[in-house]
């Protein structure tokens, strides 16, 4: 959401004005006045004015005044930034304040309910964009199931007590997900991952392949190929694996964990 995005740069905008003010503390006294003379440039310490004398100032090598110097030249970019840095957080601030993400979508409530449906919305909510994708038809997987397949709280069939569970984790999660949806790879073949799920909040689609019998050579042997065939795609860094081995069996512990990294 974009409210989690303003929230984290005021965050980091508060953090690095607090820096900032730290070490503004910490330089020198006076201002630094810069002057160009031909190609050169004349630094000099602008102090301030004494009681009842004129306001003094003296003029800085920066071979002998080195320290000097960069204390003044830091001195005038915090004061600076600071005041960038102020700015900034008093208008995201002012922003998350009169932010609400769903005024527009409320705008389609100026009709009453029996006439919404003569109009298309040009603005949806992530929850309508997620049901309107989950009822979209798609390209499912044909391959016949190799035993007595399981059905799932959402109604569909799955070919293992594996893929039930994900499934119905899924469902309980309220992730919007497809079963067996086809993926056309780069080389023009159809893979179909077992699940495709849709993002909730940023509407990015993430592929999740169970690998249940990884002590069985064979199977194993499987399994590398098509995690190959997804290698050399561009839904690879989309793509969350979870393996079933009799030395490390598969667990709803795993598969929870491992959907709040992503999802929640």
């Amino acid at each position: 959401m974009i409210t989690e995005q303003i929230e984290k740069l005021l965050q980091d905008d508060e953090r690095a004005l607090a820096a900032a003010k730290k070490r503004l503390a910490r330089c020198a006294e006076g201002r630094l006045r810069i002057r160009k003379a031909g190609k050169c440039l004349r630094l000099s310490q602008e102090l301030p004015p004494e009681k009842g004398k004129p306001r003094k100032e003296v003029y800085l090598s920066r071979k002998k005044n080195n320290r000097l110097v960069a204390s003044l030249c830091g001195k005038r970019y915090y004061t600076e930034v600071i005041c960038a840095l102020t700015q900034e957080i008093q208008l995201l601030q002012t922003f998350l304040d009169g932010f609400d993400p769903l005024e527009k979508i409320r705008c389609i409530d100026v009709l009453p309910q029996d006439l919404q449906e003569y109009v298309h919305p040009v603005v949806r909510s992530n929850e309508q964009i997620c049901q309107e994708w989950m009822n979209e038809p798609f390209d499912t997987n044909s391959y016949p199931f190799d035993k007595e397949p399981l059905r799932t709280k959402k109604g569909e069939l799955v070919r293992n007590r594996a893929e039930c569970l994900i499934a119905n984790t899924l469902f309980d999660l309220n992730l919007p997900y497809r079963y067996e949806c086809g993926v056309t790879l780069p080389d023009g073949s159809t893979m179909y991952p077992d699940f495709t799920i849709l993002h909730p909040e940023t509407l990015e689609i993430f592929y999740l392949e169970y690998f249940g019998m990884m002590d069985d050579p064979d199977y194993a042997a499987g399994a590398f190929i098509r995690i190959r065939r997804y290698a050399n795609s561009p839904i690879f860094p989309k793509l969350i694996m979870i393996f079933d081995h009799c030395d490390a069996p598969f667990n709803m512990d795993t598969l929870l964990n491992v959907l709040k990294q992503y999802f929640l």
